[in-house]
């Protein structure tokens, strides 16, 4: 399983070049569970890393106390993005 799409939303409320960055997953009630406030800079290669499923790591579909369903995945993505990324390949 991997994001369908990834939302990508400016953030100036919270430092001038921050941006929003969420997986979009299919097939569940809630498809936008999660993501990362990152610099512009990151921006493309983060969501690179988000459409391969190498930032989202061993997604499992839940639920939570009212039914609805959501996608749950191990973040690789931390404090320092830039790094991280590298990492992954990114």
């Amino acid at each position: 399983m991997k994001p369908v799409n990834v939302k990508i939303i400016p953030r100036p409320d919270i430092r001038a070049d921050a941006v929003s960055v969420q997986p979009i997953w299919s097939g569940v009630d809630r498809p936008n569970t999660g993501g990362w406030i990152i610099a512009k800079k990151n921006v493309a290669r983060l969501e690179a890393a988000i459409r391969s499923g190498a930032a989202c790591p061993n997604p499992i579909i839940k639920k939570d106390s009212g039914g609805k369903t959501y996608v749950s995945y191990d973040s690789v993505i931390g404090k320092y993005t830039n790094a991280d990324l590298k990492k992954i390949g990114y």
